[in-house]
């Protein structure tokens, strides 16, 4: 295969669309919750299960993917999870019942994090050398997935129905299936001395997990980020059934939103040449949970025009603790940084699962399980981490001044 068929820009971007697969597949349906709710006979929460099991199905993929690309390379892995990921699109598009949909968004999970995985494997092994660039070029592809896709959602559905929005998807994933088999160099040698052997893995992922500062800001920032999640799940039937929004003016909201947490990551940066990371957390993850309780007072007591606002804020938070406890959590690590990776990835998906699956079942008003879910992520997480060590030399330093 001629490794120069797709040029630096085409190669990062087809990365960047293979690591945004996993948000694009939640946020593009999100639109559609009202509609498979009436078609299938459920509530709009009944449907949200699908999503806790697309969680579920990312949280346990991405432990496989990782030690899977290792022993046998990138591509291979990649393309078999993208087959997966487009059959069981396919048959989501026909399914009769939402345990079948929910069963079949796990599927669809564990195909599709394939491209989450290997793209971040993909830059370390195609640019050595300008990694940091790359990484940041792939966030900026990354970030416009949950802009567009409730958009294309919305359009979708207004057009063919919700069945057209898995369709939609099936033909994305044949696309890139086919880009990466003509066109993505793979440059990583399978290592057949890697082993894949349960004892051998779950020793690795012990000597991650007895790293203390790990596991409290792991767990710590993943049920705080199981705030967005909660939010991912509850926000159709908040602003659709509850606030009486189309789907089209839902994917405007919902595109506000997104920007107000991509902006708030952006704002990290300058924040960390001030403060150092934990402090920001801290006060970041403090402000989301009075949001939050904001959120459920404005809720209770139906005054519908704040839900607005304090979901922003909320989001924005959001953006704030994501890349600082990503970075204190990786600190204690340097050849086990992959497996660990791995593990807060599944951390974070683990409680994705767990929130969005309380919003499901909690009762109340549209807009009220998703505060008390929101409130129970960042309690919990403020809990972990307020136990974690506050000396200084524990804190990421902050970055020089420019």
């Amino acid at each position: 295969m001629n490794e120069r068929t797709l040029t630096r820009r085409g190669t990062i971007f087809l990365l960047g669309a293979l690591a945004a697969m996993g948000p694009f597949s939640i946020d593009t349906y999100l639109p559609a919750f009202p509609e498979i709710a009436r078609d299938l006979g459920v509530t709009v929460g009944q449907v949200g299960f699908s999503l806790a099991t697309y969680f579920f199905g990312i949280c346990l993929g991405q432990l496989v993917y990782g030690p899977l690309m290792d022993r046998y390379g990138r591509r291979t892995p990649l393309l078999w999870g993208l087959a997966l990921y487009l059959g069981a699109s396919l048959l989501c598009a026909f399914s009769p019942t939402v345990l079948t949909l929910s069963t079949l968004r796990f599927v669809q999970a564990l195909g599709g994090c394939a491209g989450m995985v290997a793209g971040r494997a993909l830059v370390r092994d195609l640019f050595p050398d300008e990694a940091a660039q790359v990484f940041s070029s792939l966030i900026l592809v990354m970030g416009v997935a949950p802009i567009v896709a409730p958009s294309v959602g919305g359009w979708l559905v207004a057009l063919w129905g919700w069945r057209s929005i898995f369709l939609f998807l099936s033909l994305v994933s044949a696309i890139l299936f086919l880009l990466i088999l003509r066109k993505l160099p793979d440059r990583y040698r399978p290592d057949p001395t890697h082993s894949f052997h349960p004892r051998a893995l779950a020793k690795g992922w012990l000597a991650v997990l007895s790293q203390r500062d790990f596991l409290l800001w792991g767990i710590g920032g993943s049920f705080g980020a199981g705030g967005l999640f909660a939010y991912l799940a509850g926000s159709p039937a908040t602003y659709m059934e509850g606030l009486g929004l189309s789907s089209r003016t839902y994917a405007w909201v919902f595109a506000i939103n997104a920007a107000g947490l991509i902006g708030a990551s952006q704002t990290n940066r300058w924040l960390l040449r001030h403060f150092p990371g934990d402090r920001i957390v801290r006060l970041a993850m403090l402000g989301q949970l009075l949001s939050a309780l904001g959120l459920v007072g404005a809720v209770t007591l139906r005054f519908s025009p704040a839900v607005y606002p304090l979901v922003w804020l909320f989001l924005f938070g959001q953006g704030l603790t994501y890349p600082n406890v990503s970075a204190l959590a990786m600190a204690p690590f340097g050849r086990t940084a992959g497996s660990a990776s791995a593990l807060m990835g599944s951390f974070q998906m683990a409680s994705g699962a767990l929130l969005s699956g309380l919003v499901g079942i909690l009762p109340g008003p549209p807009a009220l399980p998703m505060a008390l879910a929101m409130v129970t992520a960042i309690a919990v997480g403020l809990g972990f981490i307020a136990l974690i060590d506050r000396r200084p030399d524990r804190a990421v330093p902050t970055l020089p001044a420019e």
